[in-house]
């Protein structure tokens, strides 16, 4: 078996929202990326750190989400940031937050089974 690149590649999804909106999203973090997310949801607390349990979902959108459909009350395309997250409704926030645990449940199992049956591995045929 020939060697195999370990990079994440830079792959994108389009993730459906309701009302025709949509989400483009990376496919999946790199380690720097799931590393940078996880602690960027701490907070210092004395001397321990703890869940930011305000920013934590704010968190895992910036480093999923790549653009989005939305637009403001005059049409013109809102910009991804973080400022414009905190200024959706809450319903939206939540299906966008859905939406992306859907999305990375799936990329798990589909990694999953790419380790299971590696791309190019032959299975074993029966010889009799």
């Amino acid at each position: 078996m020939g060697q195999v690149c370990h990079l994440v590649p830079p792959d994108v999804v389009r993730l459906e929202l309701s009302g025709g909106d949509f989400l483009d999203v990376k496919r999946e973090l790199n380690y720097g990326e799931q590393r940078k997310m996880q602690t960027a949801g701490l907070k210092r607390d004395g001397v321990d750190y703890v869940r930011d349990l305000e920013r934590e979902e704010i968190v895992v959108i910036l480093a999923y989400v790549l653009g989005w459909s939305f637009v403001d009350f005059a049409g013109a395309p809102l910009p991804f940031s973080e400022a414009t997250i905190t200024g959706l409704g809450f319903d939206k926030v939540r299906e966008i937050v859905r939406a992306l645990n859907a999305h990375v449940t799936a990329e798990d199992a589909r990694r999953a089974e790419l380790r299971a049956n590696p791309p190019g591995a032959s299975a074993l045929r029966a010889i009799s």
